[in-house]
């Protein structure tokens, strides 16, 4: 039997032979004995379908991997469960779900919070919801999908992801719909269309649908320049998708004119906008057509709505829907 040291062994460059034996040294609690393991014993851990390790696993900053494609699996036996983060310390550890290697270092992460007031165990529904819907709880744990109840933003709110101010908002078949207006004025001094004496007909009355409308104005023969055109081609706060409101939609602008203004103005609790101004009393451009020569338009000072000739020039606000 052969004795060999630890450092004579270099990895997958010697084989331990069952007879070798490998000195372990053995702290008595004064000094280290020399003690013995032979190959056999170490060659025997790998053969146990069931090892047990004799205390904790330092990976060291390495990875547990697995190979050919496997699963890692990890199954607690009877009412044991698997335990995330440092139940002695005062780290409560997050569960990271890493991205392609390829793409990078980022996570999505789960983690509890630094003090629970008890144990809370969620279970998932059995299958996937529909669009739109969100997680609710029974309140004991059990988690099942609903549809979106309430609202994620408020009348008067600057989103600016969104690119304005909300003035309308409606639950359709569980999805939040926002109305919201541009920041500022297009224009103080444009005409409705350069082709102020051709109907459009249908296509561009919508009382309540300024987009069918607006694409309707700009798709009219000879069309070159309209307050629809100004709309549609804004890229105001990186949004693309502005047009000319249509008549309903001006009056539910003028409604909620007070928390817009207030936004608007920086006097809201949504802070201060760049560049924002706010609808003043002056007479605006609604998408709406009435005959071959007028439109409808808004006085913002009171409200109401009159018929204007095409070529008259009026001040222009451009707004957009978007929904979660």
């Amino acid at each position: 039997m052969a004795d060999v040291k630890i450092s004579q062994l270099t990895a997958k460059a010697a084989k331990v032979e069952s007879t070798d034996r490998i000195p372990i040294a053995d702290f008595n609690g004064t000094t280290y004995d020399t003690k013995y393991v032979t190959g056999a014993e170490i060659n025997e851990l790998k053969l146990d379908t069931s090892p047990q390790l004799g205390g904790n696993l330092d990976v060291n900053g390495n990875t547990i991997t697995s190979a050919s494609n496997g699963n890692i699996q990890i199954r607690p036996n009877g009412t044991g469960a698997v335990l995330i983060g440092d139940s002695s310390g005062s780290n409560a550890a997050p569960l990271r779900f890493m991205e392609l290697s390829d793409n990078g270092t980022n996570y999505v992460g789960l983690k509890a919070a630094d003090n629970l007031t008890g144990n809370t165990t969620y279970t998932l529904p059995t299958a996937d919801g529909t669009s739109g819907q969100v997680l609710q709880t029974n309140g004991s744990g059990t988690l099942s999908w609903t549809a979106r109840t309430g609202y994620t933003y408020e009348i008067g709110q600057y989103v600016s992801s969104d690119g304005g101010v909300v003035f309308h908002r409606y639950i359709d078949n569980g999805v939040q719909y926002y109305l919201v207006v541009d920041t500022t004025d297009l224009s103080t001094s444009s005409a409705w269309s350069n082709v102020a004496s051709t109907l459009i007909g249908a296509t561009a009355q919508s009382t309540w649908d300024g987009l069918s409308n607006s694409n309707a104005i700009v798709g009219q023969s000879g069309h070159t320049s309209s307050a629809a055109k100004l709309c549609l081609d804004s890229t105001n706060n990186s949004k693309s998708d502005w047009y000319l409101p249509s008549f309903d939609e001006l009056n539910l602008l003028f409604n909620n004119r007070f928390n817009v203004n207030k936004t608007l103005s920086g006097n809201s609790s949504f802070g201060s906008i760049s560049g924002a101004t706010e609808i003043l009393n002056n007479i605006y451009w609604t998408s709406t057509e009435v005959n071959s020569t007028t439109s409808v338009v808004l006085d913002i000072r009171f409200g109401s709505y009159a018929n204007n000739t095409k070529s008259v020039s009026n001040y222009v606000r451009a707004v957009r829907k978007f929904s979660i």
